[in-house]
């Protein structure tokens, strides 16, 4: 079983990334990252933070509840992905 199944209950950021995936993540923070390192830092996001292809239920309803709601994120991540943008305002108001 991968480490980020058990995320919510890990305090050490060692236990859910990679090094590769942070050094994508902080490049990607600072603006400085290639194609490939925004790639992984957006999967590394979107599947192991959110934990989007994994179930939420756990059997404690306090961590199903959380990891619903990190789901819900990277659900609305991935929709951006294949939104038509034309269907979205210019600015908010």
């Amino acid at each position: 079983m991968d480490k980020y199944f058990h995320f919510n209950g890990d305090n050490k950021i060692q236990n859910i990334f990679l090094k590769e995936e942070v050094i994508a993540l902080q490049k990607l923070s600072n603006g400085e990252a290639g194609e490939y390192e925004q790639k992984l830092a957006y999967k590394s996001i979107v599947e192991k933070l959110c934990r989007l292809p994994h179930s939420s239920f756990t059997g404690d309803n306090n961590t199903t509840n959380f990891n619903e709601g990190a789901r819900w994120v990277g659900i609305k991540l991935a929709q951006a992905m294949t939104a038509d943008i034309d269907t979205f305002k210019e600015t908010i108001k």
